[in-house]
């Protein structure tokens, strides 16, 4: 799979960003582009299945629609604060 030089992976959502593609191949394609992206899959569907190959492909996270915001935030927060962690440590390397 090919990343494209153009792909600026952002809060938009897969589904805008890359339409032909499923959220599970979005997901792989930026954690291609970036292994340090910190990635929430949000879906309508509820399907363990769906879970597991998502954190399997690399995702910080898993949402069912609807949720709250707050889920959302939080995800965000904890995702926020692992990539500074990661980017401390590469410093004092």
């Amino acid at each position: 799979m090919s990343v494209p030089r153009r792909l600026e992976p952002s809060g938009n959502g897969a589904a805008r960003l890359l339409p032909s593609m499923s959220g599970l191949d979005a997901l792989e394609l930026i954690k291609a582009f970036d292994e340090h992206i910190e990635v929430v899959t949000i879906t309508p569907f509820a399907s363990l299945a769906t879970l597991n190959e998502a954190l399997r492909r690399g995702a910080w996270g898993y949402l069912i629609k609807p949720f709250p915001r707050q889920a959302l935030e939080l995800m965000i927060r904890d995702a926020l604060g692992r990539r500074a962690a990661q980017l401390t440590s590469r410093v004092r390397r």
